[in-house]
């Protein structure tokens, strides 16, 4: 009789982590294997989604490697909120030739009783479903297997990345089962893209702010990419238009995503047209390095209420960026050469610089003041208790530009 495979879930909270982390991608052939996520991704935005990575071992050997995926049930918000049982995708990596993907899903699935876990092997041929509409010029939908592709050579061209930073092409799939994506085309090519994983639970709301939403079942933004000859044109606008449909169609009433505090475009985007808020701030939360991020990549946890009346309000008549004289707001901080951090006025604006991608290019010292001064300020003051405050919007004076918390 076979010994029986034993499956682990290994502890994000760890103190070699990370390290664990490059010895498992390390295993299954990275750098040089593009089924293998990159390491910023597993390391720091699969706990967040709910997700896990499991080893399998059978005799005291690892045979095997799997990653835990929140995968989208079809059932409906109000299923949901009644069964809590939760299903995963097992992206399984055999090491041993012996082993079934189905043995490695059952002792997966005795680390974790009250779930549904469904096998998945990224070698195999999937299945992807082309869709398509026009809007406002736009050829828009989720993407055949050729654009998949075409969104790895996108997203390298965008930001210089190596490809072991780029995301497996089988994850649009509709095998695998876990994945929103969409992409835009002009002619025959992928021209943007923008992709987010399902989300088991999350950062709590503020208190007040979750009666009647679903908080258990979410949408992780993950890579929203449009090529440079077409920025400035709505279309990453109409991509996150397309997503919060997407999310409402799936029952989902939270889309949460990061985004460096500094990039102006983004800012304006997320809280100027989007209507989304931020309340989390991690400083230095990714370790990685490309040109557009030279210096600590500090993010904002950002919240989308894509069912609230604030975020159906601004999408149908965008507010836009506000005027700071207008805005109300007492600003903290004189970009990186002066910070106020005994502030109580209702409303406060931070500053942040107009171009981060050219300042870091430019002065990588001045980037890392500016780095600095506003993680000092965004860790000071935003948060979801009594007394922190909630970035709500943006506001500009002149060829200045802030974020503007409440």
């Amino acid at each position: 009789m076979d010994t029986p495979v034993v499956a682990t879930l290994l502890q994000p909270a760890a103190p070699n982590w990370p390290d664990q982390i490059e010895a498992i991608r390390t295993l299954l052939g990275a750098p040089n294997n593009p089924a293998v996520f990159p390491s910023h991704f597993l390391r720091v935005v699969l706990p967040r989604i709910g997700g896990h990575i499991v080893q399998f071992q059978r005799n005291g050997q690892t045979v095997g490697v799997g990653f835990l995926f929140p995968r989208a049930s079809g059932r409906s918000n109000s299923q949901f909120l009644a069964n809590t049982s939760l299903v995963y995708t097992l992206r399984c990596h055999v090491l041993q030739g012996d082993l079934s993907l189905e043995e490695l899903a059952e002792a997966a699935q005795r680390s974790l009783p009250e779930s549904r876990v469904i096998p998945y092997d990224p070698a195999a041929t999937h299945a992807f479903r082309r869709t398509s509409t026009v809007v406002d010029g736009w050829d828009m939908g989720a993407p055949s297997i050729d654009e998949a592709a075409a969104i790895r050579s996108l997203q390298k061209r965008i930001w210089g990345v190596s490809t072991d930073n780029l995301y497996p092409t089988d994850i649009h799939s509709t095998d695998f089962g876990c994945v929103q994506s969409e992409v835009v085309r002009s002619g025959n090519q992928v021209v943007a893209f923008l992709f987010g994983f399902y989300k088991h639970g999350g950062r709590p709301l503020p208190a007040g702010w979750d009666e009647g939403i679903n908080r258990d079942w979410r949408l992780e933004s993950q890579v929203l990419g449009v090529h440079p000859d077409l920025r400035g044109r709505g279309v990453a606008t109409l991509l996150k238009v397309r997503q919060a449909e997407k999310a409402r169609q799936a029952g989902i009433d939270i889309v949460n995503w990061t985004a460096d505090p500094l990039l102006w475009p983004n800012a304006a985007l997320n809280f100027g047209r989007l209507g989304a808020v931020a309340f989390d701030f991690v400083p230095g939360m990714y370790a990685f390095r490309n040109e557009m991020n030279r210096v600590p990549a500090s993010r904002l946890a950002l919240t989308w209420l894509v069912n609230s009346r604030r975020v159906l309000d601004r999408l149908r008549a965008p507010g836009g960026v506000r005027d700071l004289a207008g805005a109300g707001a007492v600003v903290v901080n004189d970009g990186s050469l002066q910070v106020d951090l005994t502030c109580a006025a209702p409303r406060i604006a931070i500053e942040i610089p107009q171009n981060w991608v050219a300042l870091q290019a430019q002065s990588l010292s001045e980037a890392e003041a500016w780095r600095s001064a506003t993680d000092t300020v965004l860790a000071h003051y935003i948060g979801s208790q009594p007394g922190n405050y909630i970035i709500t919007s943006v506001a500009r004076e002149r060829e200045r530009c802030y974020l503007v918390a409440e």
